[in-house]
């Protein structure tokens, strides 16, 4: 059954406990009506449209395979700094809820993080602002994904709890440096030691395992500041811990490397409370980007996202006008 409004209060509350940094980046994604964009090739696209499916693939492969060991590492400095002195203060925070709760999520933590490392996939976005960036799009993400005839797929935020079936989590990417991430963090504790009455009215098992979903996400969700302009959001998949009957896996060949993808469909199935998360439902526009080919892709998306049952597909395609520099 669909969530009632009590249990998405809930739910809100756990995250603003946390995850508030997520929790706030989501809020603005609403309250400013800001869309979430996937930019690629054109033959990318197409499938993408044809299959109404995003393809999540192994962290490993993405450009720089070492953000997640990035995000660990920031980790890993705050929970070591003093001594072990905010290690102390985050265990003590988690057990004003349980006792002991504290070093059992970390113990939990240490058990899985060889498959955070190895089995995280991820598809990635870009936030978008219909202000700045209907008309050009952006154009340091034309260089970086476009290649010779990049297109921009804009989407509207998924409905909340409307996929939560799905086993898929929606979070933003934080661009941290050490004291970012101090202070962050600090809230955190702040937040779960002040909240630590309500939390005791959850099991347990719910509380560690909010704990622990916290400090894995955030391994795979930090990236080095300098990426800031990117405003990245990840779909993000953990099939060994939480697999999802609804993901669909299969080994690809990308760029020349055999590799599992994990396949989200955009498609609505009710029986399974999974609701308002179809292609037609979430798609808002097509950028085309820098390209000598600009008519003949035109052509073609209009083709396929009216087959995907978008209506007016004509008036939903956009030239950039960006000039392709060769």
């Amino acid at each position: 059954m669909p969530l009632n409004q009590e249990q998405m209060e809930l739910i809100k509350q756990i995250e603003s406990i946390f995850f508030p940094y997520a929790y706030k980046r989501r809020e603005r994604l609403l309250e400013k009506n800001l869309g979430l964009v996937h930019y690629t090739t054109a033959e990318t696209a197409i499938k993408i449209i044809k299959n109404q499916t995003f393809w999540m693939r192994d962290t490993r492969c993405m450009s720089d395979f070492r953000e997640v060991q990035h995000g660990f590492e920031l980790l890993l400095r705050y929970f070591n700094k003093d001594d072990g002195k905010n290690r102390a203060k985050f265990c003590t925070a988690v057990d004003g809820s349980f006792a002991d709760a504290g070093n059992d999520l970390l113990k939990r933590f240490d058990d899985w993080w060889a498959h955070i490392q190895s089995g995280t996939y991820i598809c990635c976005f870009s936030e978008h602002d219909p202000k700045t960036d209907n008309d050009y799009g952006r154009l340091s993400m034309w260089r970086a994904y476009g290649q010779k005839s990049g297109v921009a797929i804009v989407l509207k935020p998924p409905p909340p709890a409307g996929a939560l079936p799905l086993n898929v989590l929606l979070s933003p990417v934080a661009y941290f440096a050490d004291k970012h991430l101090d202070r962050e963090f600090d809230d955190v504790i702040y937040k779960i030691g002040h909240h630590s009455q309500f939390l005791k009215t959850q099991p347990r098992a719910n509380v560690i395992f909010f704990a622990y979903r916290m400090l894995a996400m955030a391994a795979v969700s930090l990236k080095h500041p300098a990426f800031k302009e990117e405003q990245e959001w990840r779909l993000v998949h953990f099939p060994a811990e939480q697999p999802s009957p609804h993901v669909e896996h299969t080994t690809e060949i990308v760029g020349g490397i055999s590799q599992l993808v994990y396949k989200v469909r955009m498609r609505n199935e009710p029986s399974a409370d999974i609701n308002g998360i179809s292609f037609p439902e979430l798609f808002d526009r097509i950028i085309i980007g820098p390209t000598q080919y600009a008519g003949p892709i035109y052509a073609s998306l209009v083709e396929e996202l009216g087959n995907a049952g978008v209506t007016d597909s004509a008036k939903k395609v956009f030239f950039s006008g960006v000039p392709l520099r060769t």
